[in-house]
């Protein structure tokens, strides 16, 4: 049941990610928005990009009911004066799912749709649907990944930590995020209230060069704010929450507390890390 297991691990991380950063100095949400991947949401819809024979593909995905979803799949040119996807191509589709979630039927509606993607100063995707104008008034927030393609441990009662509490940094000469250490997490309840549970044992992961970081836009006045891409997560840690003030530092690595998730390869290393808000931090 792909596309519903993607919008539920998509709410889920649209609910957690609350905070963000307080300019937009070290990137904006556009910079990169059309040559990589990315998944943006809005309510009970997700928009996933992918770049595609020199040009992108776009899949839209609504989850209207606990069995049915309706795909949008464009494929379309970048128009970089205007930095707006335009489709060449444009299919709608109904797949309907058996409880246990297999496929049982995929109907296609039409194959002669039309539609632009644009990114607004904000940071939220718009898409606009020229056929039946199915994305009249959604607004879409750009995510992380899906929960498919996160860091995720269980412990022996078989509870998820799907959040990684890192501890320190270790950083390079120039002071660039070269590894993580710390414990994963999960949101727990006790007495009717939110509070942190940790994995037994800290683990630390090496952070590739060129891994894709993505914090919000605005964590001190608007805990909704849309995403936003930056180049160093370290200087991004201190000037938001440090003050400017430099952490203790000791043998490379520096002393930052700091809630995320993150997507691993399979050789370990990290290669998206996304800022999560917890009341707790």
């Amino acid at each position: 049941m792909k596309m519903m297991k993607k919008a539920a691990a998509l709410l889920m991380t649209l609910m957690m990610v609350l905070t963000g950063i307080a300019s937009l100095a070290e990137g904006t949400a556009v910079d990169t928005t059309w040559t990589e991947y990315s998944l943006w949401g809005y309510d009970h819809a997700s928009i996933e990009l992918g770049s595609q024979d020199g040009g992108c593909k776009v899949t839209v995905d609504w989850e209207s009911s606990a069995l049915e979803t309706t795909e949008w799949v464009y494929f379309c040119d970048y128009d970089e004066a205007s930095n707006t996807l335009t489709s060449t191509y444009g299919r709608k589709d109904v797949l309907t799912f058996a409880d246990s979630g297999e496929l049982t039927d995929a109907r296609t509606v039409y194959e002669d749709g039309q539609a632009a993607f644009t990114v607004t100063e904000e940071g939220l995707l718009i898409w606009k649907d020229l056929k039946e104008d199915a994305g009249k008034d959604m607004f879409f927030v750009r995510l992380l990944v899906p929960k498919a393609e996160r860091a995720v441990m269980t412990d022996a009662e078989g509870n998820e930590y799907d959040m990684f509490a890192i501890s320190s940094m270790t950083l390079d000469e120039n002071e660039k995020v070269t590894a993580i250490t710390g414990r994963f997490e999960r949101v727990a309840e006790e007495d009717g209230m939110d509070v942190p549970a940790y994995l037994e044992g800290e683990m630390t992961f090496a952070v590739r060069e060129d891994a894709m970081i993505l914090v919000p836009t605005d964590p001190l006045y608007d805990p909704f704010s849309p995403m936003t891409s930056v180049d160093d997560l370290y200087r991004w840690c201190v000037d938001v929450f440090l003050e400017g003030r430099e952490p203790e530092k000791k043998d490379g690595a520096a002393e930052i507390y700091l809630t995320v998730e993150l997507a691993v390869n399979g050789d370990n290393e990290v290669y998206a890390i996304g800022y999560v808000y917890v009341p707790w931090q």
